[in-house]
C-alpha cells in the first residue's frame, strides 16, 4: 500500500474515475461526495492525502481545507476545480493546500501531485525522526526514550548506512515498500558532508518516461509542445546535496543509459538542450525488485547496476524485526502526539503490545505510522488497548517468515534459517516448550532435539 488517498467530490463521475485511478496505483482509497461526510471520514480513515473539490453542495472546499488541516495538520491537501483562477489558487495555499489542480486532469498531473503530497508528508514526519535522534553523527534511535534490541540485519544496515553518508559515491537502497528507504535516505544525507545542500526525492513508479525525463533533466524552451520556458531538473537543482530515485526499477533503457551518462560523467544535458551542464548531485537509488534479476532478464543496464550497486544496502521489512516493532510504536506515538497537540504520548498496554508484535505488517513501517495514527485519531490518545487497534484478526493469527537467499550461502544454511525463526516464533506464542512443539506438530523431545542442533537455549 503505498498510503490513504480521500477524495472528496460532489460530481460522482469524476471522483469515480480518480478513485479507480488510485487504486489502480497501489493506494487505498475513500470516496465522499459533502463537506459532512468528508468531516466523518477523516476521523475514520485518517488519510493521507485528500483530493479536495472546491466547490461542494454543503460547503466551500477551500475552506473546509483550512478547517480539516488546524485538526488533522499532518494530513496533505490537493484542490481540484472545474473554474481555476490566480485568486483561489493563492487562497488554497493560505489555507494549508499543498496543490492546486483544474479539472479535467492528466493521469500523470493526478499521480504527481498525489505522489508529491505523499512524499511532502513523509518527509515531515522523517524530520520529525530525525529531530528525535539527537547529534547528526549518531545513529538513529528506533525509539524515543532507549536504544532498542536491533535485529542482526538492521544493525548491519546502519551499519553500511553510515559508513555510505562518509563517503561520496551511489547508493542501493533494497526493501519493500514502507520499510523505511526513503527515510535511511535521508539520514544519510543529513550526517554526511551535504547536510547543507538540499535533499530532493523522485518515485519514478508514478510518472511516464517522459515525465519522469523531464523531472529529472529539465528541459529548453522549445523541447517540446508546451514547453516555453527553461526547467531546471532534479538532479540540476540538487546539486551540492543528494537525490532519492525511488523504484529505479521502472526506469526505462534510455533513461537508464542518461543515468548512467551522468554518474560517469558528472553532467547533463537538458532535453532539447545543446551543451552540458556540469553538476555534483550524490545519487541515491531505492528498489523494492532485485536489479541482479533484472539484469540477468535484460530488464535493467548491467553497466548501470553495477555502478550504483556500488554499496547495497537491504532494509529488512518490519515483520523480521519483532524486537523493534514496540520502540519503534513509541516514537511514532511520541511524534503523532506532537503533531496533534496532546498534552503527553499515549501508552500501549501489554496486550497492546502484544498484539503490535504478532501482526504481520506486509505495509512494514509505514502501516505501523497510519494504525497508530488512526487509534489515536478515534480518540484512543492516552492509553491504547488491543481492541483500539484497527488490525485484522486474520492476519494475526498467520505465520509469516522472510527467506532469504544469500549468495553466500547453501541451502542447508537457510534451512537451518528457516527453522529456527520457526521454532522462535512457536516458542513467543506458545509461552512453554510443550505448547510450542504442539504449534510446530513436534514431540517435547522432538523440538529439545531441533533446539540443541541449532544451539537454541532458553
Amino acid at each position: 500500500m503505498k498510503g490513504t488517498v480521500l477524495i472528496v467530490d460532489d460530481q460522482q463521475e469524476y471522483a469515480r474515475f480518480l478513485n479507480t485511478l488510485l487504486k489502480k496505483f497501489g493506494f487505498q482509497t475513500r470516496v465522499e461526495h459533502s463537506a459532512a461526510d468528508a468531516r466523518l471520514a477523516m476521523n475514520q480513515f485518517c488519510p493521507d492525502v485528500v483530493l479536495m473539490d472546491k466547490n461542494l453542495p454543503d460547503a466551500d472546499g477551500i475552506e473546509l481545507v483550512a478547517e480539516l488541516k488546524n485538526s488533522h495538520p499532518t494530513t496533505q491537501f490537493i484542490v481540484i476545480t472545474g473554474h481555476a483562477t490566480i485568486k483561489s489558487a493563492v487562497l488554497s495555499a493560505q489555507r494549508g493546500a499543498i496543490d492546486y489542480l483544474s479539472k479535467p486532469c492528466e493521469i500523470e498531473e493526478v499521480l504527481l501531485a498525489v505522489d508529491n503530497a505523499m512524499n511532502k508528508k513523509q518527509m515531515n514526519e522523517e524530520i520529525q525522526l530525525l529531530r528525535s535522534v539527537g547529534t547528526r553523527t549518531s545513529i538513529p534511535a528506533q525509539s524515543g526514550d532507549t536504544q532498542p534490541a536491533r535485529t542482526a540485519a538492521m544493525k548491519k544496515a546502519m551499519t553500511l548506512a553510515q559508513r555510505a553518508a562518509g563517503q561520496k559515491g551511489p547508493v542501493l537502497l533494497v526493501g519493500e515498500n514502507g520499510s523505511g528507504k526513503e527515510r535511511l535516505a535521508r539520514w544519510i544525507h543529513a550526517n554526511s558532508a551535504r547536510t547543507s545542500g538540499p535533499f530532493f526525492s523522485i518515485n519514478l513508479a508514478a510518472l511516464n518516461q517522459q515525465k519522469a525525463e523531464i523531472e529529472l533533466f529539465g528541459h529548453e524552451p522549445g523541447a517540446y509542445g508546451n514547453a516555453q520556458s527553461r526547467k531546471k531538473g532534479l538532479l540540476e537543482l540538487g546539486d551540492t546535496g543528494t537525490l532519492l530515485i525511488n523504484e529505479i526499477e521502472s526506469m526505462d533503457m534510455p533513461l537508464q543509459a542518461k543515468l548512467l551518462n551522468y554518474l560517469e560523467t558528472k553532467s547533463i544535458m537538458r532535453l532539447g538542450g545543446e551543451s552540458l551542464v556540469p553538476i555534483d548531485t550524490r545519487i541515491i537509488v531505492a528498489s523494492k525488485a532485485l536489479l541482479d534479476e533484472m539484469v540477468t532478464t535484460g530488464n535493467f543496464m548491467e553497466d548501470l547496476y553495477y555502478r550504483i550497486n556500488v554499496l547495497p544496502i537491504h532494509l529488512p521489512p518490519l515483520r523480521t524485526r519483532k524486537s523493534e516493532i514496540i520502540s519503534l510504536a513509541r516514537e511514532i506515538l511520541e511524534n503523532l502526539s506532537t503533531d496533534l497537540g496532546l498534552a503527553s504520548r499515549p501508552t500501549l498496554t501489554r496486550e497492546a503490545s502484544e498484539k503490535l508484535m504478532h501482526y504481520h505488517w506486509p505495509g512494514n513501517i509505514r502501516e505501523l505510522r497510519n494504525v497508530l495514527e488512526r487509534t489515536l485519531m478515534l480518540g484512543h490518545d492516552k492509553v491504547i488497548d488491543a481492541s483500539d487497534l484497527p488490525l485484522s484478526s486474520d492476519a494475526e493469527g498467520s505465520w509469516h517468515i522472510t527467506v532469504p537467499f544469500p549468495q553466500n550461502e547453501t541451502l542447508h544454511d537457510v534451512t537451518r534459517a528457516v527453522t529456527r525463526q520457526l521454532i522462535e516464533e512457536a516458542l513467543h506464542r506458545g509461552k512453554t516448550k510443550q505448547e510450542a512443539a504442539r504449534l510446530l506438530g513436534l514431540s517435547r523431545h522432538a523440538l529439545a532435539h531441533q533446539m540443541k542442533a541449532l544451539d537454541m537455549f532458553s
